[in-house]
């Protein structure tokens, strides 16, 4: 009878032998990134061997460490062996050991089941029928096996750290914690049960506890990788890239050929913002693994945000031909054609996303690229649309919310705006700028009090970005809370003082409370940081044109944007221009001004269409100041279509300015501008002044 299945029992044999070699491969795979290469091994390991442990036992545990768990299980088997009485039911167990390590657990399965039934107070039987279920994946017969174990023998560590990992992929990760932390009680020395506690930690969000718990795998393994690179991945999930960059190094001179560890510190050095270091560590995890997709796609977007967005469709391009399914790819993809003005494609890829779906949150995405191209064209009512239609899918998707209010605030839609903007910091996280943002909706409906409770919020969450002072000082201002606009304004100086604009306005604070000397100095001051620098001109220039209506001074605003067009050209001076000629009065020259800045230009990279878009969001600016000052029926031959311009007249004339959001300075009791300011602004307008050398 033996010579008979002798040949069935090598074949078996061999095919087991094939399917490891899968597993092998699937693992390898797995750890390098290569998520559809590893499906792939895994599939052949279990068609070639579908009784042999799953590949799912063991993936986290790196080598080493597993080989740890492997020699751990074998010196039980041992210790059985040598202590055991000489009976059936060990016959039985070490021979389910032996098929069960041969990779026939059907087999083994049999012979646990008649060593428990011949000798049912034993642990051993238990522990290592359970061991047998876990490598099948039936998580739920391990646990309970493993239950009877422990009950028969208190002080089995193997049998803790076991059930922890069966409890793990049950799905229950703090009683695997729970499980790992008896263990380690049993065993403080034990590496693998320090990484497999690490491990569940992170996975529960733990993060302090991971670090911990794989600083003691580093303890006691220096030499081996896996420590490292597990405590790297959770300190970059608490926020700290330099932190795991640090253990990425040691990860890389341990492990220089792991394509996956390469991966990890370029996606290290992309969260600190170093994106040549991450490039560089991404084009060596290409080497080491070229099919490596998520590095294809890192590298795309550590390219986009470096602005070279044909190198980012390229590597995009690779990682969707490696993933045909990864609607990531297919959207950072679409945002580089967006910003090379391909709009066509864009919109490609977007409907890509769309397709793919079908979470809720992706098809959501689709949509609000859709929006952002409808943008980028100028059809503001239609990304409002497609906004929409994004936040129907997925009300959740806050960016939809920002890019929403962002528009109907350019529409002088504030009350929507307003509503948007506080459906995303509902959402949450919380954002500063979505405070900030928020915020200026509310000086422009001239609630003051509101927009300063906002800033307070926006500089809790970020208490050294300077803009949000110098916001909350003008706000400030606007309720003639001179002090406290002083006490913002000052913040903002100490974190920004190159600013001109801070030190105009808190000159103007001080000359409103009669301190004409710090007034003065304050105005000279930004007289010599501003007089030649033709951006803070320009800032300063719309302060005084589209701001609110207590620093409202159209003349002076145009004499500086004169000036800042003598030192430097642009379309933006140029709208600035017409902002100003629009709050002095002069419409006919505005709108002359407008022109001048929406002729589209051949800039060197920037496509037709995308000037065209250029040319519409100016248009949409000037739209919304004429509004704003009280002269939505000016007809603005050549700039504004006919459809535009009807609508607008018959809003007014039916009334409907407050609906607009109309917010004419005429009939405010605004005082004019100080001597000592008139004075200032008149020195910032002459050709004379100059930026001094050290500045």
């Amino acid at each position: 009878m033996e010579s008979e299945l002798a040949p069935v029992a090598n074949a078996a044999h061999d095919d087991t032998k094939v399917g490891l070699a899968h597993r092998v491969q699937g693992e390898k795979l797995l750890w390098e990134g290569e998520f559809g290469g590893a499906i792939e091994s895994f599939a052949e390991a279990i068609h070639h061997s579908p009784e042999s442990p799953p590949p799912y036992y063991f993936l986290n545990l790196s080598d080493p460490l597993r080989q740890r768990h492997e020699r751990a299980l074998r010196a039980k088997l041992d210790t059985i062996a040598a202590h055991a009485p000489k009976d059936a039911g060990t016959a039985y167990l070490m021979r389910g050991a032996h098929g069960w390590f041969s990779g026939d657990s059907e087999a083994a399965l049999q012979d646990f089941g008649e060593a428990i039934r011949l000798a049912p107070e034993r642990a051993a039987p238990y522990h290592l029928r359970a061991a047998a279920w876990l490598g099948k994946g039936e998580w739920q017969r391990a646990i309970r096996d493993y239950d009877e174990a422990i009950q028969r023998d208190a002080e089995d560590e193997i049998a803790y750290y076991s059930r922890g990992a069966s409890r793990f992929w049950d799905g229950d990760q703090q009683g695997a914690i729970d499980d790992y932390s008896a263990a380690l009680r049993l065993n403080p020395n034990n590496a693998v049960i320090f990484y497999l506690r690490g491990f569940a930690s992170h996975a529960a969000q733990d993060y302090d506890q991971a670090i911990q718990d794989h600083g003691e795998v580093i303890r006691h393994l220096p030499k081996e990788s896996s420590g490292y690179y597990e405590r790297a991945s959770a300190w970059l999930m608490k926020g700290k890239p330099k932190e795991a960059i640090r253990d990425l190094d040691v990860a890389v001179r341990l492990d220089p050929d792991d394509g996956h560890i390469r991966y990890h510190r370029g996606f290290a050095w992309h969260q600190e913002g170093d994106l040549a270091k991450a490039v560089r560590d991404f084009n060596e995890a290409l080497r080491l693994n070229p099919k490596n997709a998520l590095a294809y796609y890192m590298r795309g977007v550590a390219w986009h945000k470096q602005n070279d967005f044909d190198q980012a469709a390229r590597d995009l391009s690779e990682a969707i031909a490696l993933d045909p399914e990864d609607t990531s790819a297919y959207y950072q993809r679409g945002e580089a054609w967006l910003r090379k003005g391909e709009f066509d494609r864009a919109s490609q890829d977007f409907d890509q996303v769309i397709h793919l779906g079908p979470e809720d949150s992706t098809v959501a995405s689709g949509h609000f690229g859709h929006g952002r191209v409808a943008w980028f064209k100028g059809d503001h009512a239609q990304a409002i649309e497609e906004y929409s239609k994004a936040i129907r899918q997925y009300p959740g998707l806050a960016h939809a919310h920002r890019a929403r209010a962002f528009l109907y605030s350019q529409q002088a839609d504030y009350d929507r705006a307003i509503g948007d903007y506080s459906e995303a910091i509902s959402i949450g996280p919380a954002h500063a700028s979505d405070y900030s943002s928020r915020a200026r909706v509310w000086q422009e409906k001239g609630n003051f009090k509101l927009a300063i409770r906002d800033y307070d919020e926006a500089i809790r969450l970020q208490p050294d970005n300077p803009l949000y002072y110098f916001s909350r000082g003008v706000a400030s201002l606007g309720i003639k809370e001179y002090k406290s606009a002083i006490g913002d304004l000052d913040h903002a100086i100490g974190l920004r003082p190159e600013r001109a604009a801070a030190y105009l306005i808190r000159g103007l604070a001080f000359d409103r409370m009669g301190i004409h000397d710090r007034a003065i100095k304050d105005f000279d001051d930004a007289v010599r940081l501003g007089g030649g620098s033709a951006a803070a001109l320009g800032e300063m220039a719309g302060r005084l044109s589209t701001g609110p209506c207590y620093l409202r001074d159209g003349h002076s605003a145009i004499k500086l944007i004169d000036k800042a067009l003598t030192l430097e050209s642009g379309a933006f001076l140029q709208e600035g221009r017409a902002l100003a000629l629009i709050e002095a009065g002069e419409l006919e020259t505005a709108i002359e001004a407008y022109e001048t800045a929406v002729v589209p230009t051949d800039v060197e990279g920037e496509s037709a269409a995308g000037s065209e878009g250029y040319r519409r969001m100016l248009i949409q600016t000037l739209q919304r100041a004429l509004i704003r000052n009280g002269h939505a029926s000016v007809v603005v031959n050549g700039v504004f279509d006919p459809a535009t311009r009807d609508a607008l007249k018959s809003c007014v004339l039916a009334g409907c300015r407050p609906r607009l959001g109309v917010s004419s300075c005429a009939g405010e009791e605004v005082p004019p501008p100080s001597r000592n300011l008139q004075a200032a602004l008149e020195r910032l307008a002459s050709p004379q002044v100059v930026i001094e050398e050290e500045h």
